[in-house]
């Protein structure tokens, strides 16, 4: 953090807690590095509040420091408090769906970005937002996307504007490694891409971003994103005109195989020097 920056509550205790535990076990930063698989740099970060911690950090904090959950219940206060109230439920669903449909015409969906798009996507979008709350939000929009990886991950459906990949976040390099992170994403065997060109006329998503998430448990949920709001969508007819939606964009979009080959294209039209 920059001197004057102000560090969430969860990050300030999470610091003062590895610094507290560390100084009662007698050990030096490097000491406890080496005990949690991290450099004493990596340590000394975390205490400073220049790096916000992650939960493997957490976990090995638990295990090393024998703390069981103290660590890693102040990391979840962290991911809370990265998340605006209206917001939660969308982290909610997505962690906890079977599948889940995604359609944006604006910009990349937090779960296909790379850290540098994530970061000057928050950058750009909160001017006004101190380092260490950017290096919060993107910390915790990284966290999200480990249901990618998981043992049985999600199936997931991105219907992505072509918009969102002539729109520039960051320099050429980050939006290089941005769109390679989809084309990466998009050979795995659980996730679809759609690219849904600008000349297709009378686009159905033109309302804004919208979620659908299918659970193997529960009804079907839909989630619908504003300014600095997000309404969850549970109605029986309204989930069907969401789901009827999706339908359209996906008729409207370039077929999976057909936008792969749009993206290498368009790789080599931007970056072919």
């Amino acid at each position: 953090m920059k001197a004057g920056e102000s560090a969430g509550t969860a990050v300030i205790r999470f610091a003062e807690e590895l610094r507290a535990w560390r100084q009662v076990r007698g050990w030096s930063q490097a000491e406890l590095g080496a005990k949690l698989g991290y450099s004493g740099s990596h340590v000394s970060s975390v205490e400073r509040m220049d790096r916000v911690p992650v939960a493997e950090f957490a976990a090995a904090c638990d295990e090393a420091l024998q703390t069981p959950g103290t660590f890693a219940r102040i990391h979840a206060d962290i991911a809370r408090e990265a998340y605006p109230p209206w917001f939660s439920p969308f982290v909610h669903f997505e962690a906890s769906a079977a599948r889940v449909h995604n359609w944006d015409a604006r910009s990349f969906t937090g779960l296909l970005q790379c850290e540098d798009y994530a970061r000057a996507l928050i950058r750009a979008g909160h001017p006004d937002a101190s380092d260490a709350e950017v290096e919060r939000d993107v910390a915790a929009r990284t966290e999200r996307q480990k249901i990618l990886d998981r043992e049985s991950p999600p199936a997931c459906w991105f219907v992505i504007g072509e918009a969102a990949f002539r729109s520039a976040f960051g320099d050429g390099a980050v939006m290089g490694t941005q769109v390679a992170r989809v084309a990466e994403l998009a050979a795995r065997h659980h996730i679809t891409v759609q690219v849904y060109p600008l000349a297709t006329p009378d686009c159905p998503g033109v309302d804004g971003p919208v979620t659908v998430f299918d659970f193997r448990e529960q009804a079907t949920t839909g989630y619908a994103e504003g300014y600095e709001a997000g309404r969850v969508i549970e109605a029986p007819a309204e989930v069907d005109r969401l789901v009827a939606m999706f339908d359209h964009l996906r008729a409207g979009a370039l077929s999976p195989r057909d936008s792969a080959a749009w993206i290498r294209a368009f790789q080599e039209e931007q970056w072919k020097n």
